[in-house]
């Protein structure tokens, strides 16, 4: 069943009843949508969520709630309400993880809505006259509002300009996200938005572990704490194992678990998205019983969305046959839930950059890392020693420290171009002064970590899960120094070394991964003529939010379009039939 909830804030009791009357009408397709707290100023209703009441009517929190490797013991949580209240917060989110989004309520009629960090149940808001809507979903939103969610086409073209981010705006007007790790307070008509839990706050130097095997022990222990707690939260479980580093630490984690689990490998019909022989070795090695699924480009719908009822087009199209797969795989093995190595490069530090070298120049403990580990980047990058030498000394003395997220303008109009700013308004992309540039580049990498966690639907069925992106896990790697990330050429050292032992050496030392971009342009060939004629005269261009010139120009000539091409023109039809799942 899918994860939900939906409720208003307000003094007004006229516009709580009216809410109510919606949640009746409601019934009829979700009856098990139930009211699970209600006071003077907030009505809230949920289903499908695990729950814990705080005492004496203080509040509620809502979701998947752990501590350490396990769920909190009965009343564990109450117990500590009062220390939770004296913080506003600050103590839930420090002692606790998971998915959740919690209930406060001081007195004096104050809500106070705080999400996880790195959480995947959202939480949106929808301001209106008669009151503040928070909802897990914008379709459901859009059941209790007076007018239907309309495409907002500047937040469109800013989130198809930088990609692999999330901020708080959506493509919606009117509908924000609240950021997990954020506090929004609501009382009489007025609101209040504060910052519980930041990424920086693990990356000053002075918190950093700087011997690599306490590293590397601290990142195995945590890493299976994280997935064991994820398991043990939903049952049996099914993993996507792709053969490649990070899905295969989930399966090590997995294997040392009281849990049952199996395993699907996802191939395509060309070699590059082949991982058989990898995952069939990692299967073997941890006794894991493997099945495999071919991804058929005929199986894909051009006119669905797998993003439809989210409030931006997050989600690749071709993710549409993976999940069914994957769903199909489930159901035949029993899994309760999905999980997959998501998040893997941004937590364990996957740069190709010279940031971790001028990390290297600009502090006492990296020196003695400082050729060894432009040597690593040189050979991930496949460029000189010498040039990664140069690229270094040049962000350490030259360039500001903030990480500069690249910008997407290839395709859109001149008009729609013209309005993006140079940076996403993200707050974890501002370093602090005397960051480290590696540092910086890590918390970016965080930040895209975050969108992609934050971009899993709580109404997909089963649920997929990222243990990778767990808050403690992404805490712990934060506090180790980007030069202890590379050795050997690798990248992700520090948490190869890690599973070293608990893993075959041909994927603790892989250097390559496998792809999917065969299917992408499978699908893109099957599809050419709806994508033409989807993008040149669609939504989007019709809010004037595309450069017809320049695609007409790809789209209408006799050869395929290069790999930056084809990537770009599959996002775009992504976020054309996102558009149309919401245009009545």
């Amino acid at each position: 069943m899918p994860r939900a909830f939906i409720g208003i804030t307000t003094p007004d009791a006229a516009a709580r009843e009216g809410f109510r009357e919606k949640l009746r009408r409601s019934h009829r397709t979700r009856p098990e949508l139930r009211i699970v707290l209600q006071t003077d100023t907030l009505l809230l209703a949920a289903e499908a969520l695990g729950r814990v009441d705080l005492p004496d009517g203080k509040g509620m929190v809502l979701g998947r709630i752990a501590r350490g490797d396990r769920r909190p013991a009965d009343g564990e949580l109450a117990d500590n309400a009062r220390m939770i209240f004296y913080t506003r917060g600050q103590e839930l989110v420090e002692r606790w993880w998971g998915a959740y989004v919690a209930f406060l309520l001081p007195d004096g009629g104050r809500v106070e809505i705080i999400r996880a960090p790195l959480g995947d149940l959202p939480c949106y808001v929808l301001r209106e006259a008669a009151g503040t809507l928070i909802s897990s979903s914008p379709r459901l939103l859009a059941q209790f509002t007076t007018t239907a969610p309309q495409i907002d086409p500047a937040a469109l073209a800013r989130y198809l300009a930088f990609g692999t981010i999330h901020t708080r705006e959506t493509c919606l007007a009117g509908i924000e996200e609240l950021p997990g790790g954020d506090r929004l307070t609501i009382s009489a008509g007025h609101e209040d938005r504060s910052t519980l839990w930041s990424p920086w706050s693990f990356a000053p130097a002075d918190r950093a572990i700087l011997d690599p095997e306490e590293a590397a022990n601290r990142v195995r222990a945590v890493t299976q704490a994280c997935v064991a707690a994820c398991a043990k939260l939903d049952g049996a479980m099914l993993l996507k194992l792709s053969g490649g580093l990070d899905s295969s630490i989930v399966a090590a984690c997995l294997s040392r678990s009281s849990v049952a689990a199996s395993a699907l490998t996802l191939v395509t019909d060309d070699a590059s998205g082949d991982e058989r022989i990898h995952a069939q070795a990692i299967a073997d090695h941890l006794r894991m019983r493997l099945a495999h699924a071919r991804r058929d480009p005929e199986a894909f719908d051009p006119a669905r969305s797998p993003a439809a009822g989210l409030p931006r087009p997050c989600i690749p199209g071709f993710r549409q046959v993976s999940d069914r797969l994957a769903a199909a795989a489930a159901a035949a093995t029993g899994a309760t839930a999905v999980l997959d190595g998501g998040g893997g490069d941004n937590v364990f530090c996957s740069l190709q950059s010279a940031a971790p070298v001028a990390d290297c120049l600009l502090t006492r403990s990296g020196r003695p890392m400082l050729m060894r580990t432009a040597t690593s980047l040189a050979a991930i990058a496949n460029v000189s020693t010498l040039a990664v030498l140069r690229g270094a000394a040049a962000r350490a003395f030259g360039k500001p420290r903030n990480h500069r997220w690249p910008v997407d303008l290839k395709m859109l109009s001149a008009e729609a171009a013209a309005e993006i700013p140079l940076r996403p308004d993200h707050p974890w992309l501002v370093a602090p002064r005397g960051t480290l540039p590696g540092r910086a580049a890590h918390v970016a990498l965080i930040a895209a970590g975050q969108s992609y966690v934050e971009a899993l639907d709580p109404g997909q069925e089963p649920a997929l899960i990222a243990p990778l992106l767990a808050q403690p896990l992404v805490e712990l790697c934060l506090r180790i120094p980007s030069w202890l990330w590379f050795e050997q050429g690798l990248n992700r050292f520090a948490a190869r070394r890690a599973f070293g032992s608990e893993l075959p050496q041909s994927i603790v030392q892989r250097r390559s991964k496998g792809s999917p971009d065969c299917f992408v342009a499978q699908i893109l060939e099957r599809n050419w003529t709806v994508v033409r004629e989807s993008l040149l005269g669609g939504a989007l261009a019709e809010r004037n939010l595309l450069d017809r010139a320049a695609l007409g120009a790809i789209l209408g000539r006799g050869r395929p379009p290069t790999d930056g091409e084809l990537h770009r023109i599959m996002r775009l039809f992504d976020a054309e039939v996102w558009a149309r799942s919401w245009v009545p």
